[in-house]
């Protein structure tokens, strides 16, 4: 529908005049709504002329609009900002000899719209790692880990006036690890799902970003006597980002071995800020960690330094 056209009798702010506002919409006549005295304050008139919608309403209206803040916008996953996530691992206290693993994750992240509904994100990560010997006597290790994709299907308009964002999909594990330490050696197939609210209206939680990721994988066709392992993965994600780009954020990444019945959860908690050098956006990120619940032969504590290049004009 067409935005109303306003037309007034007189100036609308002038305090001495009889005002008459009439308001013209498409199919129908002109019509006299508002009638004000002469001691009416001409300045009240404006206020009301300045409440009127200027331009139509749209359909896209309720599509996820961008904010001034990047770092609290990339906070939501399936915001449309392509981007590159370089993370860096650094894990120590591993099994009686008190092992440490260098673990050089990547992470692009592609984000396609289909059409004004819904759209497809993409996740991909490949691991590079070098873990000084688990055995006494035994060498240093350098590879190559496992591979994995994620496809999240993601409506583009948000569930609610705030963000709330929900995206779900199958995903891929490949057994790429060049090393017996630094994958499972076998093929797997799930699925992915996440949720993502940030409750920007409420002002008591205004820049707070809750979510929640999870993932099944089943694993299949294993290497030669190997055994089939099944995992299941939670993530629960907190972060409070400041108008002046800088935020903090505590989650964890925790692991269910079904077929060992063991759990792997550790508690993490980190800042980020937003630089930009050469004019090319980078989130920096610091977190710490600490093991709650591990394996005998899994790391006790450990750090995360994370670049994550965005590029919010596409790549």
């Amino acid at each position: 529908m067409p935005s109303p056209q306003c037309h007034c009798d007189q100036d609308p702010c002038d305090a001495h005049s009889l005002l008459s506002l009439r308001i013209y919409r498409k199919g129908f006549g002109a019509r006299k709504v508002l009638s004000f005295p002469k001691r009416v304050s001409g300045l009240v008139v404006c206020v009301l002329l300045a409440m009127l919608p200027l331009t139509p309403p749209s359909e896209a209206d309720d599509k996820v609009p961008p904010s001034s803040n990047i770092l609290y916008d990339i906070q939501n996953p399936f915001v449309y900002i392509p981007r590159i996530q370089v993370e860096n691992h650094f894990d120590s206290g591993e099994g009686k000899h008190d092992a440490s693993t260098y673990r050089l994750r990547m992470r692009p992240i592609i984000p396609v719209d289909f059409n004004d509904d819904w759209g497809l994100r993409t996740r991909t990560t490949l691991n590079m790692t070098y873990q000084s010997t688990p055995f006494p006597g035994g060498p240093n290790q350098l590879g190559f880990g496992d591979m994995d994709l994620e496809f999240y299907l993601t409506p583009t308009r948000s569930l609610a006036s705030d963000v709330l964002m929900v995206g779900f999909g199958p995903s891929i594990h490949v057994p790429t690890s060049t090393k017996n330490l630094f994958g499972f050696h076998q093929w797997g197939a799930g699925a992915s799902a996440a949720i993502i609210w940030q409750p920007a209206s409420i002002y008591a939680l205004k820049g707070w970003t809750l979510s929640f990721n999870t993932n099944q994988t089943f694993g299949f066709a294993p290497e030669s006597q190997i055994k089939t392992q099944n995992l299941l993965f939670l993530q629960p994600y907190i972060t409070y980002t400041t108008e002046d780009e800088y935020s903090v954020t505590m989650y964890s990444e925790s692991y269910y071995n079904w077929t060992r019945n063991q759990w792997t959860v550790p508690l993490n908690a980190g800042a980020s800020v937003l630089v930009k050098p050469g004019g090319q956006h980078i989130i920096v990120t610091l977190v710490g960690r600490y093991y709650v619940e591990r394996a005998p032969y899994e790391p006790q504590w450990g750090t995360q330094l994370n670049f994550n290049f965005l590029f919010p004009e596409g790549l």
